[in-house]
């Protein structure tokens, strides 16, 4: 076998490691910071390994000539320990299988973590780095080329100092370029993890904006009531703020909707709601209908979040209406489910705006967050119901809320 195949069977016992190291690192869900580290320092030990097992040790050139790679990267990576260690066992190889002198291997490796010293001290980049390896290396493989020509000595000593260059190079540009693969994903996973965090913010901020709308709603109408009215609106008021710090409590913890499911009649929830919203549609001056069935519908649900599912709807409503000014809900057992229907005969949506309906920022609103109806949908989904929209153009829009009934 020649020194050229053994190069390359030797090179890529250092890459093959590499490679799996980014795979697994960029594959699946994001790996932390410990996982990462255990793995790279897997890498580097694997690559030595196969080196020492199987690798071509270059009988002609200097012992070992591409050992001292996966050192480079120890060091590339600020991995000091693991660098140490690396060291120690080269160290301990090369002496016990080759017979270099001792004193010679550890003058050799002491350049090494000095040169790292003085490449984190004064914060060069990588290049200077690996061209202190090329020429610590080379000066080494000098002392230990023994040749009595001369002209021989000058090539093998130029070939293991060529070879050793190209050869880190490539290996360091290499591993840099799957690096930046890999930061590049941690770019995304952090964007995407911000993003999370923007639209939780901004289903806090919309969802506590509901039942505080309800209260200044019956505070307009408190101000010209009388004590009926405040007998009447007071204890709503108390109900919708209590509703905020529910929505409060349950963003703070975990940054997600909680629901307490209890059984209740779905019936009576919904004439409590038509009592709760009339005045609210008729200071917009909005017609309302209502067809609620008489009979009792039992069911495991959270009475505040569905409630809010039910303002927001309401709210939407409210805001697309045009001349016909009239929202009608209508509820009905059918199939094994519970329907609750819906409908304004305002502006409508067109297909796009149907399609999109329900993703996270998307709005026709010139001041909406497009979380509104996403967060509706969240809570329908955790009481195993759906929540789907049916519009058209200048002909309304109908939400159909179902819930499966045993």
């Amino acid at each position: 076998m020649n020194s050229l195949e053994g190069l390359i069977i030797n090179s890529t016992f250092i890459l093959f490691p590499i490679c799996l190291y980014i795979i697994y690192c960029t594959s699946g869900s994001e790996k932390s910071v410990n996982q990462r580290d255990v793995f790279l320092e897997l890498t580097v030990f694997s690559s030595l390994y196969l080196m020492f097992r199987f690798g071509i040790l270059f009988k002609s050139f200097y012992p070992g000539l591409l050992f001292t790679i996966p050192l480079l990267l120890c060091y590339l990576n600020n991995k000091v320990k693991i660098s140490l260690l690396v060291s120690l066992i080269l160290i301990i190889f090369l002496k016990f299988n080759f017979k270099i002198n001792i004193i010679l291997l550890l003058f050799e490796y002491i350049l090494y973590f000095i040169l790292y010293i003085y490449y984190k001290k004064n914060y060069k980049n990588y290049y200077f780095l690996t061209n202190g390896f090329i020429i610590i290396r080379t000066f080494i493989i000098s002392l230990l080329t023994k040749n009595n020509n001369f002209i021989s000595y000058i090539f093998y000593f130029l070939s293991s100092a060529v070879i050793y260059m190209m050869t880190s190079y490539f290996i360091v540009e290499f591993y840099k370029n799957l690096s930046k693969t890999l930061n590049y994903k941690s770019t995304l996973v952090e964007l995407k993890k911000e993003k999370n965090i923007h639209a939780e913010l901004f289903k806090i901020l919309h969802e506590i904006k509901n039942p505080l709308a309800v209260c200044r709603g019956y505070l307009d109408i408190l101000d010209s009531g009388t004590k009926k009215d405040y007998d009447k609106y007071i204890p709503l008021i108390s109900t919708s703020i209590r509703r905020t710090f529910g929505l409060m409590d349950d963003y703070l913890s975990f940054s997600k909707i909680n629901v307490s499911r209890e059984e209740g009649d779905l019936v009576l929830f919904l004439d409590e709601f038509k009592e709760g919203i009339i005045p609210l549609l008729e200071k917009n001056n909005v017609d309302y209908i209502f067809l609620i069935p008489d009979s009792e519908v039992y069911f495991k649900f959270d009475y505040d979040k569905l409630k809010q599912v039910l303002i927001n709807i309401y709210k939407n409503s409210i805001e697309a209406l045009d001349d016909r000014r009239t929202i009608k809900l209508k509820a009905y057992l059918a199939f094994g489910s519970f329907y609750i229907e819906i409908k304004d005969y305002g502006k409508g949506m067109d297909a796009y705006s149907l399609e999109n309906i329900g993703n996270n920022f998307y709005t026709t609103k010139e001041h909406g967050t497009g979380l509104g109806v996403s967060l509706s949908k969240e809570i329908i989904r955790l009481h195993n119901g759906s929540l789907i929209y049916k519009s058209k153009l200048e002909r309304g829009t109908t939400c159909i809320i179902s819930f499966p009934i045993n």
